[in-house]
C-alpha cells in the first residue's frame, strides 16, 4: 500500500502548494485568491480524512488548523459573493435602503479579510504542509489508505443520499436544500482523491456532484443574501424589489436542480456500489497480479523453446 500513501503525500504537496501560493493574493485582497484557498484548504481536509494517523505531525493538529482557516476563509468568501450579488442586482437609482446595506456589507468584508489576513500571519503554513523530501516521516509503510478511503465514500455516499430524501422532491427547504449541497461537496472532493490515486477513474460522477454543487451554491447566495435584505427593510420599503427578484432567481435555480436530481442520486449510489464491491487500489493490484503472471508465461515460454531445442537435436 506504500503506492497509495505516496500518491496521498502527493495531493497532500499539491494542495498545500496551491494554498500557499494564494496568500500573496489574499494580503492584497484578491477575491479569486480567498475563492482558490477555500477550496485548497477543503481538498487537504478531505485528504485527512483518509489518511487519519499516518503522518509524525498529527492529524488532529492539521485538521484543527485547517478547519480554523476554512471559517475565515467561508466568512470572508461569502461575503465577496454577497457584495458581487447586490453590485449585479444594484441600479443606479439605488434606494437609501439598498445603498445603507451596501455601505453596512463592504465594511464586513473589510473586516473580514483583515482577520483572515490576521490568521494567515499566526498560523505556520509552511511548516503544517509537507514536502517532497518529507514523504517517507510522513507516510510510514502501514496502515491501509484503500480501505479507508472506500469507507469514506460508502458514509459520504450514503449521508448524500439520505440528504437527497430528507430535502424532499418539490417543496423548497432552505436548510435542507443546502445539507444536500454540504454533502455533494464532500463526496466530490473523496471522489477526486480516488480519481487522484488512481483507485479509478470518477470523472462523470465528479462532474455531477460539481455542477450540483455550483448550483445549490447560487440557490444558497440568493438565499443568504435575501435574509440579510429582508432584515435591512423593516418596513419592507426600498428593498422589496430586489428581494423579489432574487427569489425568482432561487426558485428557477432550484427547479434545475430538481430536474438533476434523479441524476445526483444515481450518482450517489454509484459510487456507494463501486466503492462497496471492488478494490480502490486497481492499479496496484493489477500489477501484483500482472507480475506473477509474467513470470509465469516467461517460465512457460522457456520450457516450450527448450523442448523444441531438445527434440531438434
Amino acid at each position: 500500500m506504500m503506492g497509495m500513501h505516496a500518491r496521498l503525500h502527493d495531493l497532500m504537496v499539491d494542495h498545500g502548494r496551491t494554498l500557499l501560493s494564494q496568500v500573496e493574493g489574499i494580503r492584497n485582497g484578491d477575491a479569486d485568491s480567498i475563492h482558490d484557498a477555500r477550496v485548497a484548504t477543503r481538498r487537504i481536509r478531505a485528504v485527512l480524512s483518509v489518511t487519519s494517523g499516518r503522518s509524525q505531525v498529527p492529524d488532529e493538529a492539521v485538521e484543527s488548523q485547517m478547519h480554523r482557516l476554512g471559517r475565515v476563509l467561508g466568512r470572508a468568501r461569502d461575503l465577496d459573493v454577497i457584495v458581487d450579488l447586490i453590485e449585479g442586482h444594484g441600479s443606479e437609482a439605488a434606494s437609501a435602503a439598498e445603498a445603507a446595506l451596501s455601505h453596512d456589507i463592504h465594511l464586513e468584508r473589510s473586516d473580514a479579510r483583515r482577520q483572515l489576513i490576521k490568521c494567515l500571519e499566526d498560523m505556520p503554513l509552511r511548516a503544517l504542509i509537507p514536502g517532497k523530501m518529507g514523504l517517507r516521516r510522513w507516510w510510514p509503510a502501514k496502515g491501509d489508505s484503500g480501505t479507508k478511503l472506500r469507507q469514506r465514500l460508502r458514509e459520504q455516499s450514503k449521508t448524500l443520499t439520505d440528504a437527497i430524501a430528507h430535502a424532499t422532491g418539490g417543496v423548497y427547504f432552505p436548510n435542507r436544500v443546502h445539507d444536500v449541497r454540504i454533502h455533494a461537496k464532500r463526496l466530490r472532493y473523496l471522489a477526486e482523491i480516488a480519481s487522484n490515486v488512481g483507485a479509478w477513474q470518477m470523472q462523470s460522477e465528479i462532474k455531477t456532484l460539481a455542477r450540483v454543487q455550483s448550483l445549490l451554491g447560487d440557490v444558497h447566495d440568493r438565499e443568504v443574501l435575501m435574509e440579510r435584505l429582508e432584515r435591512a427593510s423593516g418596513d419592507g420599503k426600498g428593498l422589496g424589489s430586489v428581494v423579489a427578484h432574487l427569489g425568482t432567481e432561487r426558485d428557477s435555480l432550484f427547479r434545475k436542480y430538481l430536474g438533476l436530481r434523479d441524476t445526483l442520486n444515481e450518482t450517489a449510489e454509484s459510487i456507494h456500489g463501486a466503492s462497496n464491491g471492488r478494490s480502490l487500489n486497481w492499479p496496484l493490484m493489477a500489477a501484483s497480479v500482472a507480475v506473477p503472471s509474467a513470470l509465469l508465461a516467461g517460465y512457460l515460454a522457456a520450457d516450450r523453446r527448450a523442448e523444441r531445442r531438445r527434440k531438434a537435436s
